[in-house]
């Protein structure tokens, strides 16, 4: 299960990494794009200039891009030649360095791709002459044609530039991408990681729960059969075991559905039951009543109850039923002697239900455990009781699913108190 678990965060950050470069991808090749068309942009607008005025602009008039050129760069960078109708050259800009029969020829490559025919179809365009390459711009007037010139080596090495650039950037980015997915991946399968160890815990602890009233089951059956003479009034003491056990099998089985009822709710977010307005301070009275025979049979004798006067709340009456005794027979189970005292009040927002008992007191390494299931804080005395450590688990689940929380106090050989705080008001 683990390793499957390890295969998914794998999957996730490949995941995670194919998307996220992809996108970068896209957004570098675009920009590269973008970086490209602007300074042909404005390579055509030099070059407009340079066609109408037949003249090479000086620093103060060159774009930025062109800004870094020096004198004998601009040279070769751009000039302009005018032919006549003949397409005979005239002149061309002064100062330009390269000879007259490689304009010529310069002139015949730009024409073969700038004309179909007797009609001009593409006035500007990229040539390649030799090992050189330049963009043009061809100007036809009544009495011929100006070609304006630039060569498009400073273009090609800011694109250059550019790559170099953005694939430094890329690579890095790629492996912040990489080792970021990892640490994605890793915290969104802590959950699942969380849910199959508790999962893994659940049923070994449910399995080992489970196998001690099977056994006591299966050895009475045994016993039983051993003697298949004796009567049933002689069998009853196996058959009582077998009673016991099979309660102590059905509770336990019911608190798991609850919980795990629970759990599914909790996950859609759904309510498990409805929800209705209950007098919540004559159902606690109630309830404490309800155990007044069970507190003398166990030499309980210092027990009081103090109960706020018409406490209302919005809540499922069974479950908060069922919270309070749980809370209450938790408190007896673990009491020897003195006492149990049930208290309810209230403030402006909430209801306080607290049961305080005279017990042994829970260690303080435990107080956090004992709501988990399956965990005692005494599990000799619990397990003597018929318990299996899912009561609390069962409490804190019920103020948990009505809005509320439910906290310990407790001090050795003192005693405890268990404090569930639930609002006076929850929506349904």
């Amino acid at each position: 299960m683990l390793q499957n678990l390890k295969k998914l965060k794998i999957k996730l950050a490949l995941i995670n990494i194919v998307s996220i470069s992809i996108i970068l991808l896209i957004i570098f090749v675009s920009a590269y794009f973008v970086f490209a068309w602007t300074l042909i942009r404005q390579e055509r607008t030099l070059l407009y200039n340079i066609a109408l005025t037949q003249s090479i602009p000086n620093d103060e008039e060159e774009p930025e891009i062109f800004e870094a050129l020096t004198v004998e760069e601009e040279y070769v960078m751009m000039f302009s030649v005018k032919t006549d109708l003949a397409g005979e050259i005239l002149t061309y800009s002064a100062n330009i360095i390269q000879k007259p029969d490689f304009l010529a020829f310069l002139l015949e490559q730009v024409n073969a791709l700038a004309y179909d025919g007797e009609f001009l179809a593409r006035e500007v365009g990229d040539v390649v002459v030799t090992d050189l390459k330049f963009a043009y711009f061809v100007s036809e007037r009544n009495n011929g044609s100006v070609y304006a010139f630039m060569s498009t080596e400073k273009r090609e090495r800011m694109l250059e530039l550019y790559i170099y650039i953005a694939s430094g950037g890329l690579v890095f980015a790629l492996m912040w991408v990489f080792f970021t997915s990892l640490i994605i991946a890793g915290n969104a399968t802590v959950p699942i990681r969380n849910s199959m160890e508790t999962q893994e815990k659940f049923i070994a602890d449910a399995s080992h729960e489970l196998r001690t009233p099977l056994a006591v089951i299966r050895s009475n059956v045994e016993m039983i059969m051993d003697e298949p003479e004796l009567t049933v009034e002689e069998n009853m003491k196996w058959l009582e075991y077998i009673l016991k056990e099979s309660k102590r099998m059905a509770k336990m089985t019911e608190d798991l559905l609850f919980l795990s009822k629970a759990d599914i709710n909790k996950n859609k977010k759904e309510l498990v039951v409805q929800k209705e307005k209950i007098n919540l301070s004559g159902l606690t009275a109630g309830i404490y009543d309800s155990f007044v025979k069970l507190f003398e049979e166990n030499n309980l004798f210092d027990n009081d109850k103090k109960i706020g006067h018409n406490i209302y709340i919005h809540a499922n009456e069974h479950q908060i039923r069922q919270l309070v005794t749980i809370l209450i027979d938790n408190a007896i189970k673990y009491t020897k002697e003195g006492g149990i005292k049930l208290e309810l009040e209230q403030d402006d927002k909430y209801a306080y239900i607290k049961v305080t008992d005279t017990g042994q007191g829970i260690p303080e390494d435990m107080r956090d455990k004992i709501f988990e299931r399956f965990v005692r804080a005494d599990k000799a005395r619990s397990r003597a009781a018929g318990g299996a450590g899912l009561g609390l688990s069962i409490a804190r689940s019920i103020a948990e699913e009505h809005g509320g929380k439910i906290s310990v106090e407790s001090e050795l050989g003192k005693g405890s108190a268990f404090c569930v705080e639930l609002p006076l008001d929850v929506k349904i």
